[in-house]
């Protein structure tokens, strides 16, 4: 279509544009000349924007300007890359072929870009151009412009806000990345900001940029370099997904796809570079684009199936569903010709604008997982700090409530030997010495009694049995109670902490029953029982009654919370003159929950 800009945009005389209705593939001008004087250019090009055309073979059309062209105008192509254009004005029988201008010496105070190439064409009647284009692409793009001088560069300028607009955006998106790696040193922001960087490229390259400025006017880079681009961008893409959402967001089938696709776009770009010596690869283009459009799908299904499952947030999976949106727009929505230069320039730039905004919503991802990592790394300073005080707090209560146990059984065993020695030394200097000596080794004795209740060993899963043996042979040793024991754990794991409340609780449990029972056997034991371990203190001593623990009470209290800490429960049984029988459960599994917490 061509369309001009008088007051505002519209297209004009695309009713009198014809392709030559010619099927044979013709180079030579004066059989296309010959062809025009026959009338064989009757073939209308249509209203639609595209149009596919054979690859590499040249397509001819004639498009008949207005009657009257009052002034010099400037004919454009608008955004195709074309193995070459040719085009020949016909007026009044005169052939004359036009080169396209030279945008630093024609208008070197506006940049033209490569991808607009423009032709000038001067005041006069009855103009018709035949236009020569062999594409590299099947499809057509039958965007045409024919503006005077002052609508030909206010074009330029709004073509250039867009590009300008879209480059300056992905600058600063790839600083704000930059500063997000020199704060937090990870790997992932790398490979997120090679996908912006080769996004950059990719448009730089879409635009005909890096024509102008990077990699000058190679054939090879032309055609293949932005579909490289975008290979790349799409490998550091799933990189920086593989990298970011780790291992607990992505299913380990989806891990494997997205590995895949790096090995296959991999693959494709060394296809690429083998290109340069090697033309057998001449496909490899399409290849490509079916394998970009097969990543496109499964990433927007991926990301669905993420926000599905409360991995992600869902506005992440919108954003990556946006810029798919708009690339089927852009390929599948054929705009016919009642269209603006406005809308026109929204529909070249769509799929770059969604890309931008899904861009915001992947660096908004980021930072708002960084903060809420500082947030919770903050929140578990804080708990930490309160654990850490209230452990040394419980800490203080329990060397106080130590110290002053260890003060009642100093008193308790001590205090009325030494007094009772005291006594007899002093009260009478002829005490018979047996007397002093009985008192002496009883004393003795509950020194020795006290330091082996009140030493705790090093205690672990591994040698529990063997110190709790030990301590019931030792504890057998300094009394007259006959004291039996059966320890056995059939493959039970228990945290440290646990071993030693265990080896605390029976310690206490004998210690008290030597001291209060006044019994002549005890049996003290630990078996595996289903889910639980059974504890069990059982002595023939008076006993006493159960509905009224007296004071010394075995230790009750205490034995109570230890067992509480682990999850257990505490059964006592006992009347008077008939013994005690004290049992307590722990279920196995909180042990083993606790150790794997």
């Amino acid at each position: 279509m061509v369309f001009s800009q008088p007051k505002k945009t519209e297209y004009l005389i695309y009713k009198n544009a014809y392709y030559l209705n010619k099927t044979q593939d013709i180079d030579d001008f004066t059989k296309i000349y010959s062809h025009y004087k026959n009338g064989a250019f009757n073939k209308p090009i249509g209203n639609d924007i595209y149009d596919n055309i054979d690859k590499n073979k040249s397509k001819w059309l004639l498009i008949k300007l207005p009657k009257q062209l009052k002034e010099d105008s400037y004919f454009t192509i608008w955004h195709q890359y074309f193995k070459s254009v040719e085009i020949y004005q016909i007026k009044n029988d005169t052939i004359l072929k036009l080169h396209s201008i030279d945008n630093l010496q024609n208008f070197s105070y506006k940049a033209i870009n490569f991808r607009l190439p423009t032709w000038k064409i001067e005041k006069g009647n009855n103009i018709e151009l035949i236009i020569k284009i062999e594409n590299s692409i099947s499809l057509f793009t039958k965007k045409f412009l024919l503006l005077n001088e002052n609508e030909f560069l206010e074009f330029v300028q709004k073509d250039g806000y867009f590009t300008m607009f879209l480059l300056t955006f992905f600058i600063i998106l790839l600083l704000i990345n930059l500063f997000l790696f020199l704060d937090q040193k990870r790997w992932s922001f790398i490979t997120y900001g090679f996908f912006l960087i080769f996004t950059f490229l990719d448009l730089f390259a879409y635009k005909s940029l890096g024509v102008k400025y990077l990699w000058g006017d190679s054939p090879f880079l032309i055609v293949n370099l932005k579909t490289m681009f975008q290979l790349l961008g799409f490998s550091f893409l799933i990189l920086f997904q593989l990298s970011f959402y780790g291992k607990k967001r992505i299913p380990k089938y989806f891990n494997s796809f997205l590995k895949f696709f790096i090995g296959i776009n991999s693959l494709l770009l060394l296809l690429f570079l083998s290109k340069i010596y090697h033309s057998n690869f001449s496909n490899i283009k399409s290849i490509s684009w079916v394998v970009l459009q097969l990543e496109i799908i499964f990433m927007i299904v991926f990301h669905v199936y993420l926000a599905f499952k409360n991995k992600i947030p869902k506005y992440l999976a919108v954003g990556f569903t946006i810029p798919l949106f708009f690339y089927q727009i852009r390929t599948l929505y054929n705009p016919e010709t009642e269209i603006s230069i406005l809308t026109g320039l929204l529909l070249d730039n769509a799929q770059y604008i969604a890309t931008a905004l899904e861009l915001v919503f992947i660096t908004y991802f980021i930072i708002s997982e960084i903060l809420q990592e500082k947030r919770m790394a903050s929140i578990l300073k804080q708990e930490n700090l309160a654990l850490k005080n209230s452990f040394q707090d419980n800490l203080l209560q329990l060397q106080l409530k130590e110290r002053n146990q260890l003060i009642n059984a100093v008193h308790d065993s001590f205090g009325g030997n030494i007094e009772a020695l005291k006594i007899n030394l002093l009260g009478n200097i002829h005490q018979k010495k047996s007397e002093i000596e009985k008192i002496v080794n009883s004393f003795y004795k509950e020194y020795r009694f006290l330091l082996n209740t009140i030493f705790t060993p090093k205690i672990n899963v591994e040698n529990l049995i063997e110190n709790l043996n030990d301590l019931c042979l030792k504890l057998n040793t300094l009394s007259k109670i006959d004291i039996q024991s059966h320890f056995h754990l059939n493959d039970t794991f228990l945290k440290q902490e646990d071993t030693y409340h265990i080896y605390l609780i029976f310690s206490e449990l004998l210690t008290n029953g030597i001291k209060y029972s006044k019994a002549s056997h005890i049996l003290v034991s630990m078996v595996t029982e289903n889910q639980f371990i059974i504890l069990k203190y059982i002595d023939n001593g008076i006993g006493f009654d159960t509905t009224f623990i007296p004071k010394n009470g075995f230790g009750l209290h205490n034995i109570k919370e230890r067992i509480a800490l682990l999850n257990g429960t505490t059964k006592i049984e006992s009347s008077k003159n008939n013994g005690v029988t004290i049992t307590m459960k722990i279920p196995r599994n909180e042990t083993n929950k606790n150790s794997n917490s």
